[in-house]
């Protein structure tokens, strides 16, 4: 079999090389030993994408539930002092 030939690089490839080399070791040094990716595939908004779709909405129930319990909440201290008043 023959062995292909290596190409040369020119000394900015090699630079370019070793920069990009030494940024990656930072990068994960700086991430606890885990590797982040930088550039993330754009997503279609018009795809199907049945996670995104079925995800729960956690502000707008937080506020729906504490909107039901202040209605609760009000409607049972009306009670409590119109029963307290009428005796």
């Amino acid at each position: 079999m023959a062995h292909k030939k290596r190409k040369k690089l020119s000394e900015q490839e090699i630079f370019l090389k070793a920069f990009k080399k030494v940024n990656r070791e930072i990068e994960i040094e700086r991430n606890d030993g885990k590797w982040v990716c930088t550039h993330r595939v754009w997503k279609n908004k018009k795809a199907y994408n049945r996670k995104r779709d079925r995800k729960i909405d956690s502000d707008g129930l937080f506020y729906l539930c504490q909107h039901v319990l202040n209605i609760s909440f009000f409607t049972y201290y009306k009670c409590c002092t119109f029963h307290i008043q009428s005796r």
